[in-house]
């Protein structure tokens, strides 16, 4: 069989891990995430995320929604920036009372928001650019099978960096994955990494094909923040965890995005 394999691996070895994915599919071909692997990832802590985590418990959060929306609404944003492109105009009073979680303003969870700070501090980031006022938080909570579908933030509405704070963590290997882009500048998608003839003259050649990515070994009060090519061109996901996981993910809203959008309207 090892004289039948053709290896050509996409990473270099170093501990990779298989994780087979929930329902089938592709299995993932991961390596532990680091300090700028891939590019422009940043991993810091840990902080103290008692108080915020006490906090949102005290509101209900951790028995009530799964998710709640803190600051400026990423939902009604999108709905107002979707209908505005079709010459509709949203009430804005009308879209926040039909929303289907809540949203909370940053100054009713004081303890949250200076966890944002602290944190914003800790990474050196421009606070003058990053403004409570354009402040997205997004707190999720994970119940056992629960899972964040991959995406890339709007490149358009949001600025960079992204940043996930883990309040409480999950179960090894739970947490956040990073992968390329299929359309990405780096190729990204499927990769083959063995193949083997067959037993017979003229059968078919098998191929073992596997999604490569980055995972994060997440610990509570661990910090992520995306930039430059983790921003851009990897997607983030949390496949379905196997344990609680509860996170405050922050985003920032280009300035420039909502003053056109407010033109629009």
């Amino acid at each position: 069989l090892a004289q039948a394999c053709a290896l050509a691996m996409p990473w270099p070895v170093e501990s990779p891990k298989f994780w087979l994915r929930h329902g089938g599919g592709v299995p993932s071909y991961d390596l532990p995430a680091k300090v700028g692997s891939p590019k422009g990832l940043r991993l810091k802590g840990p902080v103290a995320i008692e108080d915020a985590y006490n906090e949102l418990r005290d509101r209900g959060f951790l028995k009530g929604p799964r998710l709640l929306e803190l600051g400026k609404s990423f939902y009604a944003v999108k709905s107002h920036h979707g209908a505005s492109l079709h010459g509709v105009v949203i009430d804005g009073k009308a879209s926040e009372s039909t929303a289907l979680h809540s949203v909370v303003a940053l100054e009713s969870l004081p303890r949250c928001r200076a966890l944002l700070h602290k944190v914003l501090d800790l990474l050196g980031l421009d606070k003058s650019k990053l403004k409570d006022s354009l402040a997205n938080g997004m707190a999720r909570r994970y119940k056992p099978g629960s899972s964040l579908p991959r995406h890339v933030d709007n490149t358009e509405m949001f600025q960079e960096p992204v940043i996930a704070i883990v309040l409480k963590s999950g179960a090894r290997p739970d947490g956040l994955r990073l992968c390329h882009r299929p359309t990405g500048c780096h190729g990204g998608g499927v990769r083959v990494i063995a193949e083997a003839n067959g037993a017979l003259e003229g059968d078919p050649v098998a191929k073992f094909r596997v999604e490569p990515g980055y995972q994060i070994q997440e610990s509570d009060g661990m910090v992520v923040a995306l930039e430059g090519p983790s921003r851009y061109d990897f997607a983030h996901e949390v496949p379905p965890v196997s344990a609680s996981r509860v996170s405050l993910t922050w985003r920032w809203f280009d300035e420039e995005f909502l003053q056109q959008l407010q033109q629009r309207e």
